[in-house]
């Protein structure tokens, strides 16, 4: 969404939604709902962040409750919520280096009524990543209080909160490659959780799982479990890094596949499945992603679909994002066309007829 006077909204198959305010001469770099979906918070690349609410009294139109100017020192990427059984936290870090923990501070806004001003979050906590970082997300809640982040540098690291009622204290991990040094295993671009799976045959606590894709036109698949530490499974090339490589990753809900499913996006866009290994099931071939032999854990990444080839005039596509039951696909592209996809009936990936495209609104 960008500057200039005008805003974006889309139709086509898509219910037009009122254009929120005050963003006329700013370049909005994401938009994330809540747990619940009442509420939706945006940042901006003029360091704000502005939560808006959903009124629960038929009211359609979205109303701005809060709003953080200079939240951070440069422009903001991305932003995260918590589950809300870790509280009513957001995340946001920024191209200053910086993750910062966001909550509602808990008593009555001190702002007038007939103010202008509009109540502030309290920052709870400041972490310091290495270089500009460009994506982070909060861990399912079966995880913990925990946070994912990457930045530009190569460096994906995880923050965990062993107490979320205190947000003074936080550990971290880092995922480094043995003996390939962060700053030189890629630029990263994004990463995105595992959500947990019904019924998996490892519990959700003792494995947790991280797709990290990056500049460098790479998917790669991180575990770690109670006793082993962060390692990666997995790798393949996913998009051309001389196009752009990877910009957003997503993995599909999963309810009731022996199997996972990826999307990922920018120099293109495709379908990827990843297949869990015990340690007495074959390894994988040379058409699939590379795997570590020396470890009972083990993946097989291969590509389901192409979506959105590398040579299309949608490129890039920036934005990747799946419903709940994970039968739905949007794609945002560099065309103002928001592509749809759903599984069909035979378990093939088709393109919706309708698409929705965007519309600007002068």
């Amino acid at each position: 969404m960008g500057g200039g006077g005008s805003t974006a909204a889309m139709t086509k198959g898509l219910c037009l939604q009122p254009v929120l305010p005050g963003l006329e001469a700013d370049y909005v770099h994401d938009v994330v709902y809540d747990y619940y979906g009442t509420r939706l918070a945006l940042c901006t690349s003029r360091h704000r962040i502005s939560i808006y609410s959903l009124p629960v009294d038929g009211d359609s139109s979205w109303t701005e409750t809060a709003r953080m100017d200079n939240a951070h020192s440069q422009p903001i990427w991305r932003l995260s919520w918590s589950h809300p059984d870790n509280g009513d936290l957001l995340a946001s870090c920024s191209e200053d280096g910086t993750i910062r923990v966001w909550a509602n501070p808990g008593r009555a806004s001190a702002v007038s009524d007939d103010s202008a001003e509009l109540p502030r979050r309290d920052m709870r906590k400041q972490l310091a990543m290495e270089g500009p970082c460009v994506d982070l997300r909060f861990a399912p809640v079966a995880y913990g209080c925990k946070i994912a982040a990457c930045t530009s540098k190569g460096r994906a690291r995880v923050w965990d909160c062993p107490n979320s009622l205190d947000l003074r204290y936080w550990e971290n991990a880092d995922l480094d490659s043995p003996g390939v040094p962060p700053d030189h295993s890629g630029l990263s671009a994004a990463l995105d959780w595992m959500p947990p799976v019904p019924g998996d045959v490892a519990p959700s606590e003792d494995r947790e799982v991280l797709a990290v894709a990056g500049r460098n036109g790479r998917l790669a698949i991180w575990v770690k479990t109670k006793s082993v530490r962060w390692m990666e499974l997995a790798s393949v090339e996913a998009h051309p890094i001389a196009s752009g490589g990877v910009k957003d990753v997503a993995w599909c809900p999963n309810l009731c596949r022996p199997y996972e499913i990826i999307a990922t996006c920018g120099a293109g866009a495709a379908l990827w499945r990843v297949k869990f290994l015990g340690p007495d099931e074959r390894r994988p071939s040379s058409n699939v992603g590379s795997a570590r032999k020396d470890s009972a854990l083990n993946c097989q990444v291969q590509q389901i679909i192409e979506l959105v080839p590398t040579s299309s005039d949608l490129c890039p596509v920036w934005r990747c994002s799946w419903n709940l039951t994970g039968t739905n696909l949007s794609l945002c592209t560099d065309s103002e066309e928001l592509q749809l996809w759903r599984l069909g009936e035979t378990e093939d990936w088709v393109r919706d007829d309708e698409q929705a495209t965007v519309v600007v609104l002068d």
